[in-house]
């Protein structure tokens, strides 16, 4: 009975580790605050009013390679390449959509230094083809507590992730205390997604256990379940 126990948690490893690596992150953003929604073809199946949440799964390569780093308005704006955004699930009442993606992400980390708008600190992951794509955006502006501390800043040279990675949030309380209004954006003209956009606020951001990790999860639940039996 053990070896099938064990077989079982060996392949839900697996299973969950399809398409990470060790060296990368996964990340899992929640949404389900919708700040703005326009659906344009009731006609095509998808109905952007419908959706009342989901999920974005991404990963960050811990290689990110630098493409370009300027000046925009006194700040650093520097973007990398080396993050994919694996798949989007909308929930809705009749059931989830699930876009298949494995798409290309630039990340932008610009700096930009107070001025007539004032101060802001962006990340912003995008996708973008033919004006269609994703956009997920992490940032404070001048006021926010957490100001300056989201990512190193580098200006006039290069702004970089701190220590590779993001700082994350299980709840909105936590989430405000670390980001300005952190938010998902889904968007298409009809030419290969549907034509529409909407905008969510980010309820959560978390980091995917690796599959070793959850091997290791796995064989504490069995040894608890062994212990219980004797």
């Amino acid at each position: 009975m053990l070896h099938k126990q064990l077989a079982m948690c060996a392949l839900l490893a697996c299973g969950f580790g399809i398409g990470t690596s060790a060296d990368a992150t996964v990340y899992r953003a929640t949404f389900g605050e919708i700040d703005d929604v326009d659906d344009y073809d009731a006609s095509d199946g998808f109905d952007y009013g419908a959706i009342t949440g989901g999920e974005v799964i991404f990963t960050i390569s811990d290689n990110l390679q630098l493409e370009s780093n300027g000046i925009l308005q006194d700040g650093s704006d520097t973007f990398y390449s080396g993050i994919t955004f694996n798949h989007v699930t909308f929930t809705k009442a009749d059931g989830d959509s699930v876009i298949a993606l494995n798409s290309d992400v630039e990340l932008e980390l610009w700096d930009r230094l107070p001025g007539e708008n004032g101060g802001w600190n962006y990340i912003t992951f995008e996708s973008d083809i033919n004006s269609e794509g994703f956009t997920l955006e992490l940032r404070t502006n001048s006021t926010h507590a957490n100001h300056g501390n989201i990512f190193n800043l580098g200006t006039p040279n290069p702004n970089s992730l701190i220590d590779g990675k993001l700082l994350t949030f299980a709840d909105e309380a936590e989430r405000d205390s670390i980001y300005h209004t952190p938010y998902f954006q889904f968007y298409g003209t009809g030419l290969m997604l549907p034509n529409g956009d909407i905008e969510m606020l980010l309820k959560s951001l978390q980091i995917v256990p690796e599959p070793s990790s959850m091997v290791l999860i796995g064989l504490g639940g069995l040894a608890l379940i062994r212990r219980k039996r004797a």
